[in-house]
Order: structure tokens, then sequence, then C-alpha cells
């Protein structure tokens, strides 16, 4: 995936399927802008602060492996694994914002030995 595009690029024994390269005009910026969107419809108007969506999504966004089952983890959202909070800059003491780590809480609830499964 690049800004303003991705590439299929498949393979077969090996080799590469050049008849079979496919270009689809999507790429992290069209991401960033619908975070923008999402979250400027949700809570604050963040369609200015592209720098800052841009760090966040690289932050916080991923590909699920298993989509299905991250969706029914994820269902009761107060207690998710992948639930973050974050600390928007305030332009005094937070000039860059961040992802607050997990509560301990939360951390417990889904991994028993103590370790939480993102470090």
């Amino acid at each position: 995936a690049g800004f303003s595009a991705c590439y299929a690029v498949p393979f077969y024994d090996g080799q590469l399927l050049t008849a079979a390269v496919r270009r689809l005009n999507l790429g992290g910026k069209a991401l960033t802008n619908l975070l923008k969107e999402t979250v400027s419809y949700r809570s604050l108007n963040m369609t200015d602060e592209g720098l800052l969506m841009e760090r966040l999504k690289d932050q916080l966004c991923w590909v699920s492996q298993h989509a299905i089952s991250d969706l029914h983890i994820s269902q009761p959202a107060a207690r998710s694994p992948h639930r973050r909070d974050v600390a928007l800059p305030d332009g005094v003491h937070n000039l860059r914002g961040y992802v607050k780590p997990p509560t301990p809480d939360v951390q417990a609830a889904f991994n028993p030995g103590g370790k939480f499964a993102g470090e």
C-alpha cells in the first residue's frame, strides 16, 4: 500500500504473473481522510489535522489476520483489547498528542499471563 495507490502483485510457483498485476487507486491518503471524517463526525473537528491523523493512523490501524474473530472480540467495546485512548494535543503541555497505554484491568482481562499482547 502506498500514499495514493495499492498494487496486487501475484506470484505462482515463485514466478511473477505480470499479466495479472493490478493497481487500485486507493491508498493511505484515502484512509487518513476517512479517519478524519469519522473522528470529526463523532467528536472533535479534525479535518484540518492531517498530520496528527496520519500519525494516529500509523500507530493504531492494522490489518486483521482473522477479521471475524477480531470483530467478535471487539463487540464489548469498553473491554475490547483493541481499544486505545488518545490524548490530543492541547498546544500548551502536550504538543504532539500520544496514544495512552491500555489500562491494567484491560490487560489482565485479555492476557492472564500479565504481559500485554502488544508489547
